[in-house]
């Protein structure tokens, strides 16, 4: 079974090997001899070598061309990337999340860098849940403070003037810990109004940063693009490319004329 199976591939090589033989060498059925005899082998040899520096020729032409054309793309592609790292920056500046917590929660209030959160409050008793009853964006906010007998207030006005207090017992707070926790507040509302201000001059500048970033590549894509153009010109008249592909063609004048086939460059 081996031997039958190596008798077989070394049939299908050889019939390969002619195949081959004949497509680089095309010749009449009666007339094999031009493909394969060593008679004909300067003849052979001499369109072979002629095949080879058209095919270097014109090999080496589509490599310069390919790093032209993938410059294009390079040009396109580091504009994307460009383009969407800005828009990046942009979408974090407009919604900056809520921002690092800043310092502990204080009953009911829980501060980060631009907001401040109102937890849900558990009935008497009850462990408190973790969860979040309101969101207010710190930038649009003024917070106050009062007293009575038995209970301190933070009184939070939001931007359409509406108000939310949270109420600290005294039994559980002491009056210097939630004044400190106002000031913190008001502070880091002035750091957010501050963020924000420079977060609006920053994506205008970005805005325009990406009108000329277009502006810019399509330039240079443009410019690219003239360059193939013009490579692509300056090839077709090498006088490499000229002088091969007459040798080429005079050599398969030559086999045509002894065989009746014309020779292919591939």
């Amino acid at each position: 079974m081996n031997a039958v199976l190596i008798v077989l591939v070394v049939l299908g090589c050889g019939a390969f090997w002619a195949l081959r033989r004949l497509c680089l060498y095309p010749c009449r059925m009666s007339e094999w001899r031009y493909a394969f005899a060593a008679a004909h082998r300067d003849r052979r040899e001499a369109l072979h070598r002629t095949r080879l520096n058209r095919r270097a020729v014109e090999g080496e032409q589509r490599r310069h061309l390919a790093r032209a054309r993938e410059h294009v793309e390079e040009i396109e592609q580091r504009g994307r990337q460009e383009a969407r790292a800005l828009k990046t920056e942009r979408q974090r500046l407009l919604r900056p999340g809520w921002g690092s917590s800043v310092g502990p929660r204080l009953g009911p209030l829980r501060l980060h860098e631009h907001v401040l959160l109102f937890m849900k409050e558990a009935p008497e008793g009850e462990e408190a849940p973790a969860g979040i009853d309101e969101t207010l964006p710190l930038a649009d906010l003024t917070v106050s403070f009062s007293d009575a007998r038995e209970h301190l207030f933070l009184h939070v006005t939001r931007q359409d003037g509406t108000q939310r207090t949270a109420v600290y017992p005294r039994a559980a707070h002491r009056e210097t810990a939630v004044r400190h926790f106002r000031d913190r507040i008001h502070n880091q509302v002035l750091a957010a109004r501050t963020f924000r201000e420079s977060a609006r001059e920053r994506t205008a500048e970005i805005d325009t940063e990406l009108q000329q970033l277009a502006s810019d590549t399509a330039a240079r894509r443009e410019q690219a693009g003239l360059e193939v153009t013009a490579l692509g010109e300056t090839q077709r008249a090498d006088p490499r490319l000229l002088r091969a592909l007459a040798d080429w063609e005079a050599q398969c004048d030559v086999w045509q004329k002894l065989t009746g086939h014309r020779p292919r460059a591939s």
